[in-house]
């Protein structure tokens, strides 16, 4: 609250809860203990492009409600009026005006169990754009987790999976290059070219004299994790400009709702890129995943977090 002046004389931190159409104001040991219910949960914190405009409005009505009720029922709270005086907050016998400002909110929002933890991997302005089937999303358990570890998944199961991936990535790299060059200049100007069974990598791509470097993994559900070898994860930090890591997500029954992530300077934390592709597209995502978690054992065990 502030004085005409514009000083401010009185601030107090609330939270209102939406419930339907049940809006709840809340202050002092109430806030407190509904800010400790919901830390106690899982939580994180987004940046959203769409902002909640209404919601945003709503909020400020009823926080601009609640003060000026606070204003208008301040004679009946406190009996010495000669000190509001000496505070001033009082002129003679008559309240100074005062205005009311509300800063802008921070939105808690509480999601679906399975919303929520796509949103942990995915943003869910970025699902929207590229336009995922949320309900096709397989979410991982402690099997896919454990699947990283290549004594846990069958190996006719993890055949499958890495093939479909492969063929995936070459696709995207023979009709990005195709759509550019033509097909009839393949082996010309440009090639996509199988190197697995005999380089530290997966994928050779040429264009134009130029090499491209491709690394990739597949996973079954949404599980942003790719292992290495001693070897692969050398090659990577030698190569880095030419180095890139896919990692080929949601691959259930084919590759129609397959999310892939490729990532640029794989070893470089300060420079890395990340993009999500689905369908051809390809979006920017780096700014969403602050932290890249390196574990090195035996292998290098990469995890977007």
């Amino acid at each position: 609250m502030l004085n005409e002046d514009g000083e401010v004389v009185w601030e107090i931190p609330l939270i209102t809860s939406h419930q339907e159409k049940d809006v709840k104001l809340m202050t002092g040991v109430e806030l407190l203990k509904h800010l400790t219910t919901i830390f106690s949960k899982d939580v994180f914190f987004a940046e959203y492009e769409i902002p909640y405009e209404k919601q945003i409005l709503a909020i400020k009505g009823k926080i601009l409600t609640y003060a000026k009720n606070i204003i208008n029922n301040i004679d009946k709270r406190i009996s010495n009026y000669e000190n509001l005086k000496n505070l001033g907050l009082k002129d003679g016998k008559l309240f100074k005006n005062f205005k009311i400002s509300v800063s802008n909110p921070i939105i808690i929002d509480y999601l679906p169990e399975d919303e929520f933890s796509i949103e942990k991997i995915i943003p869910l302005d970025i699902v929207s754009k590229l336009v995922l089937d949320m309900d096709n999303i397989i979410l991982t358990d402690e099997n896919d987790l454990k699947s990283i570890d290549r004594n846990f998944i069958p190996l006719e199961e993890l055949v499958k999976i890495e093939k479909m991936a492969m063929n995936i990535i070459m696709n995207l790299e023979e009709k990005r290059l195709a759509s550019k060059y033509g097909y009839e200049n393949r082996g010309k100007v440009w090639d996509v070219l199988d190197v697995s069974l005999h380089e530290h990598y997966d994928i050779k791509v040429i264009e134009n004299g130029e090499e491209k470097y491709i690394e990739v993994k597949g996973h079954k559900g949404l599980l942003p994790i790719a292992e290495l070898t001693e070897a692969e994860y050398k090659f990577a930090m030698e190569n880095e400009d030419k180095y890139y890591l896919y990692v080929v997500c949601n691959l259930v029954k084919d590759d129609k709702n397959a999310i892939i992530f490729e990532i640029h300077k794989l070893p470089n934390k300060e420079h890395i890129k990340i993009y999500l592709i689905k369908n051809g597209e390809k979006i920017d995502v780096s700014k969403y995943y602050n932290n890249i978690n390196i574990t090195e054992k035996k292998r290098y065990l990469f995890r977007l977090v």
